[in-house]
């Protein structure tokens, strides 16, 4: 329910297409397969391609391994490159049904829900540092007064009297989807985001009947969540349009160019290596 987006369904791909003033790439994803088959899954990127070309849009698919079978998953590369898109980033799915008790001791944490202008930008601020996402894109999610009045609620951990964590959630009327963790790099592994978590959650289970606690993590969150007792039931695949399509484009996934040659050094099975002689340090992933 962004301002400047309307969530759009049409050919088995729900769309949020973007129209700021940011290079934001659109977000699309696919909805059930009737049929798992390549053809059915390339009919639909199709469309979606000349939905988004038609309109001028760069975009981004969204697509969870577990809506598709074994034969299709190996053929995704080509089907999406088919349609200019290519992997950026696969990121693991979670669920919980219950939350697990706490084996350790946790720090003593505020936890603040946010409702003013001035914590709407304190949010914005820890989250631009944590994942590396320009100030201006953060804003432009999270400042809209749309977003505050639905079912969406945002917090802050503060240690010490200063903002040092995020977390958000968001129900959707039997689920909630846990969103924007994030912890300043000086109190990382110190159980800031465990001990807010666990706050922001309690409250929202109050709230709301909560069937079920779901999110997507990043591998270095993975620890936490397997402590709150969450399992990986999934993966998530992201194809972009290509960075060389438009300098709209080039523009946006340079911000995320890390993120982008991490993946690309893992898929290969190779570690990138910065600097020359004796001094020279070794980056990226091996297999």
């Amino acid at each position: 329910g962004h301002r400047r987006g309307l969530i759009q369904g049409r050919g088995g791909v729900h769309s949020a297409p973007y129209h700021g003033p940011l290079p934001m790439p659109t977000a699309a994803f696919l909805g059930g397969l009737s049929r798992h088959t390549s053809s059915e899954l390339e009919a639909r990127l199709l469309r979606a391609k000349r939905f988004f070309e038609t309109r001028g849009l760069e975009w981004c698919m969204w697509t969870g391994e577990d809506m598709l079978g074994a034969n299709l998953l190996q053929s995704l590369p080509h089907l999406f490159g088919s349609s200019g898109l290519e992997l950026v980033n696969r990121l693991p799915g979670m669920h919980a049904s219950t939350l697990l008790r706490t084996g350790r001791r946790l720090p003593a944490v505020r936890v603040r829900r946010v409702c003013s202008n001035t914590e709407r930008e304190v949010f914005c601020r820890i989250i631009s540092r944590v994942f590396s996402i320009p100030i201006a894109w953060c804003l432009e999610l999270y400042q809209p007064d749309c977003l505050w009045q639905g079912p969406f609620r945002a917090y802050l951990g503060y240690a010490g009297g200063d903002p040092v964590c995020t977390a958000a959630w968001y129900w959707d009327g039997a689920n909630l989807g846990i969103y924007s963790v994030g912890t300043l790099r000086p109190f990382r592994n110190k159980g800031y985001a465990e001990a807010t978590l666990r706050r922001m959650l309690a409250e929202a289970a109050i709230a709301h009947p909560v069937g079920s606690f779901v999110l997507q993590a990043t591998d270095a969150a993975q620890p936490l969540y397997h402590r709150l007792g969450f399992t990986t039931v999934t993966h998530f695949q992201v194809y972009a349009s290509s960075p060389r399509r438009s300098r709209r484009t080039r523009t946006a996934w340079r911000w995320c160019g890390r993120w982008r040659r991490r993946w690309a050094a893992r898929a290969c099975g190779r570690t990138r290596s910065t600097g020359r002689g004796r001094g020279r340090r070794r980056t990226g992933w091996t297999r």
